[in-house]
């Protein structure tokens, strides 16, 4: 048999996976994940005592803001990165306007910093707890979106995992936004962001073993 005959062949049955498929099974996943995320952290950390107070403050938001628009961007990504043959996603103006935005939040709140509390501004009370406690609220997450994304056809495996390693850390560190107590724009730069580059290389190195066809 020719190849292009046997290639025909083994084609015939199949049908494209639309495009509403796919952001079905990965929102399935994201909300799966996210739920478990949410579960962990009401058992083991639970909601900060002045949850209700905190949410009328713009450093909650702030943080929130940050995290969710990263997400947003990783998960855009890791959508396109599933479909051959779309153009891979250009990171910089994904990730460049939240990092960008909270920088210059940052650099205002240090402008208007008392003398004296720059270390407070910079590592909190729980700098040595937060990156790993992104990490930990994160693996759920991750989980069910390398569970989504397998079922695409992803063929940049590596950048596939980190964004949606990127993605779950990002989610994550929204979920533990619901414990944090943390309020500098300078904690949140620092410290999450070494959190979800956690979880973005955890992703990066999965990538090419959970994504092989």
């Amino acid at each position: 048999m020719q190849t292009d005959a046997l290639i025909q062949r083994l084609s015939d049955d199949l049908t494209p996976v639309s495009h509403d498929d796919a952001r079905t099974r990965i929102g399935a996943g994201l909300l799966a994940g996210a739920a478990s995320s949410l579960l962990l952290l009401l058992i083991v950390y639970g909601l900060r005592s002045d949850l209700d107070v905190a949410v009328k403050a713009s450093a909650f938001w702030i943080k929130l803001l940050y995290t969710l628009t990263l997400g947003a961007g990783a998960l855009l990504a890791a959508l396109r990165l599933g479909r051959p043959g779309t153009a891979p996603p250009r990171w910089t103006l994904l990730i460049a306007p939240p990092v960008i935005g909270l920088a210059t939040a940052t650099a205002v709140q240090l402008n208007q910093l008392p003398a004296g509390l720059e270390r407070t501004f910079w590592y909190g009370a729980t700098w040595l707890e937060c990156p790993l406690r992104v990490f930990l609220l994160s693996l759920p997450v991750l989980a069910g979106l390398i569970w989504s994304l397998r079922y695409l056809a992803v063929t940049r495996s590596r950048e596939a995992g980190a964004a949606v390693g990127l993605a779950a850390g990002a989610i994550g560190a929204t979920i533990y936004a619901l414990h944090c107590s943390e309020t500098s724009a300078g904690f949140v730069l620092v410290w999450y962001s070494v959190g979800l580059a956690l979880c973005s290389g955890l992703g990066a190195v999965l990538g090419p073993r959970v994504f092989r066809w």
